[in-house]
């Protein structure tokens, strides 16, 4: 689904007794729907947004710097794993040490500003495969392409119905949506739901 595609349908199921609003908070509020519908989809189909980066450990080195889209390593099959002579991940991700330079298995932290530190400092120079959750681009024209495929109507408009009633703080009837979009997330997802590719763990 589009930009324009939600626009359309918002003017077409937006509550008569709520404004009209402008495109520009009309593109807030569907940044903040992609960004939920990311972080609920990433719960049933981690594969398909799981990025992966390829680090090149150095003996001795002990911090490198993710990609500038690095969000997070939360979904199942993220994490800094080891890898065959393809570049491809090999059994489970390392281990998170968090200051154990004693430990006798090499272990990582990863910081929210996308430094990967090695612990304890590596012994041996090797490529390793980081995977990760990316960022979102945010939405800004009316081509761009959401997370919300055209046959999640009912998704689209009870969340953007939700979102206005909270707007125009109309306390009552925000309840009264929030229910029906939480019902109708919970048809999404199962319809979006796949059994997620994990490495050997």
């Amino acid at each position: 689904m589009t930009v324009s595609d939600a626009r359309n349908l918002m003017e077409r199921f937006r509550n008569d007794s709520l404004p009209r609003i402008s495109d520009e908070l009309f593109l807030d509020f569907l940044n903040d729907l992609n960004q939920f519908t990311q972080e609920q989809l990433v719960g049933v189909k981690p594969t398909s947004f799981i990025q992966q980066q390829s680090i090149s450990v150095i003996e001795g080195t002990t911090a490198y710097i993710a990609n500038s889209n690095f969000k997070n390593t939360l979904a199942e099959g993220c994490g800094l794993f080891r890898t065959n002579d393809s570049g491809q991940p090999i059994n489970g991700p390392l281990p998170i040490n968090r200051e154990d330079q004693n430990s006798p298995n090499q272990g990582y932290r990863i910081f929210d500003s996308g430094i990967i530190e090695m612990i304890p400092t590596p012994k041996k120079s090797e490529t390793m495969a980081f995977r990760y959750i990316p960022d979102l681009d945010e939405l800004t024209t009316d081509t761009d392409q959401t997370l919300i495929p055209l046959n999640q109507k009912s998704y689209l408009k009870y969340a953007i119905n939700t979102m206005l009633e909270e707007w125009y703080k109309n306390q009552n009837a925000e309840v009264f949506s929030d229910q029906k979009f939480a019902r109708a997330l919970d048809r999404f997802l199962n319809q979006m739901a796949v059994t997620p590719r994990l490495f050997n763990y």
